[in-house]
């Protein structure tokens, strides 16, 4: 008879939701990440390690009547803030991304979406000591490495639920440096 190997097990992140600071508000709306922020963020990204990404909230619709034409689609990115957790050198950010898809003929200002998909994600990085980090590079490290570290989990989400709402799977395109 084989013996069982032990498992290790692995230390348990702190919740998402354990905040110290109260979030910047951040908005970002393209799909080409900025050069000029990458910078700012590189100087988190040597200090951080990412530890977790969550689904947080998930929020679907589907129109009765979608079609099997190919969708115009609309994506939207919107930081939902940061916080930082000074005594355990963590750093916490809450994208929102959506994608709103309409019939490849219309007018997106005048119609209604057949489907929306809108996901809120968190994401855990331990840190080195970020207390000489300036706001703007955090905020700048938010906005791009975290939504670059995001993005295969938003591409396969919004594809793995279009495909179950039984529409055209959308197929959520590669983001820009």
């Amino acid at each position: 008879m084989m013996a069982r190997k032990k498992r290790t097990e692995k230390p348990k992140p702190a919740p998402l939701n354990a905040l110290k600071e109260k979030p910047e508000q951040i908005e970002h709306t393209k799909l080409f990440l900025d050069p000029h922020k990458i910078e700012l963020a590189s100087i988190v990204s040597q200090k951080a390690t990412i530890n977790d990404i969550a689904l947080v909230a998930l929020s679907t619709n589907r129109a009765d009547s979608v079609g099997d034409a190919p969708f115009k689609i609309e994506i939207v990115l919107k930081s939902n803030g940061f916080g930082i957790d000074k005594e355990q050198n963590r750093l916490t950010v809450r994208p929102v991304l959506s994608v709103s898809a309409f019939k490849q003929a219309a007018d997106t200002s005048q119609s209604e979406p057949v489907i929306s998909i809108q996901a809120t994600f968190g994401l855990l990085y331990d840190c080195e000591s970020l207390a000489e980090v300036p706001p703007e590079n955090l905020a700048a490290f938010a906005n791009t490495n975290a939504i670059f570290n995001l993005w295969p989990f938003w591409r396969e989400l919004v594809l793995s639920i279009s495909t179950r709402m039984r529409a055209t799977p959308i197929i959520i395109p590669l983001l820009r440096v």
